[in-house]
């Protein structure tokens, strides 16, 4: 059952306009509520397990409401109480920069509103405790083959993480949602045997169950979409194609653009038949639920 909310007054402090005197600042205050909730309205959807790689001391629960996700807003000890110093009624603060400003409107209290609202929107309380949102766990599997790449004397040239944002500098299907950790272990095993990478091969087999970290509780709060996995020599493929096209827009050599455009030509030919997209990056994982 719905409560009333906690109201939260802030009273933030902004650089003025470029167009104003260096040491003036823009004052404004306002109020949001945050919402409570019992803890039968936001039940937990998924338990992250605490492991020698993740740092966790104890289980880490994460809450569904609403079709979003939510963490401890301190995930050590998930006792922060509304009106405490953690998450005080009364409460002011510098921006120093904030993205939400926008210069062209001059009305600080309008933009103060909005940015209070935009930040403490994040905010839910359960049962008298703070929980703040966080986005959906996924697995992120890579291998370090760019130029430059340093490895790890544990790890090899593996990379296998828990993940709770996109990262865009990774092709997207190297993401495996939090239920796909079978899917995932594969995969960087595959990575691992492919490269010839032993201390990959045994990091991997000497920490599976440390790397299986999350528990899905209710499997209707795993919404991410992510493009399946191309088998690896595909995705030799899309690298040798992006090689041949990242040539093609830098060469001034006619005989080296005459090859790329051979190369490219012919590499394309051989992804789509296959089913894939040329390029790797061109599908992002998302979200099905509101975006953060």
């Amino acid at each position: 059952m719905t409560t009333a909310g906690f109201t939260v007054t802030v009273t933030g402090f902004y650089p003025a306009p470029p167009s104003s005197p260096q040491d003036d600042q823009l004052r404004a205050t306002t109020s949001v509520t945050v919402p409570r909730v019992g803890a039968e309205q936001a039940p937990y959807a998924m338990l992250i397990q605490p492991t020698p790689l993740n740092g966790l001391g104890r289980q880490q629960g994460l809450r569904t409401h609403a079709g979003r996700l939510y963490t401890p807003l301190r995930v050590q000890a998930d006792t922060t109480r509304p009106g405490s110093p953690d998450f005080p009624a009364h409460t002011t603060q510098t921006f120093v920069a904030h993205p939400d400003w926008d210069d062209n409107d001059p009305d600080p209290v309008t933009q103060h509103a909005r940015i209070v609202g935009t930040v403490y929107g994040y905010y839910l309380i359960v049962d008298g405790v703070v929980w703040v949102e966080i986005g959906e766990p996924r697995y992120l599997v890579d291998y370090r083959t760019y130029p430059g790449a340093v490895t790890d004397p544990l790890t090899g040239g593996l990379r296998f993480e828990l993940a709770f944002e996109d990262n865009p500098g990774v092709p997207a299907a190297q993401f495996f949602r939090a239920d796909q950790f079978d899917q995932a272990y594969k995969y960087a095993k595959a990575l691992a045997d492919r490269a010839g990478d032993a201390t990959a091969r045994k990091y991997l087999d000497s920490n599976r169950s440390a790397l299986d970290q999350v528990v899905v509780t209710d499997p209707s709060a795993v919404t991410l979409t992510v493009p399946a996995a191309p088998p690896l020599e595909v995705r030799r493929w899309q690298q040798e194609y992006a090689s041949a096209v990242a040539t093609l827009a830098t060469t001034h050599c006619p005989t080296e653009e005459a090859d790329a455009f051979e190369r490219a030509s012919s590499i394309r030919s051989r992804i789509v038949e296959a089913g894939f997209l040329p390029l790797a990056h061109s599908q992002r994982p998302a979200e099905a639920r509101e975006a953060l």
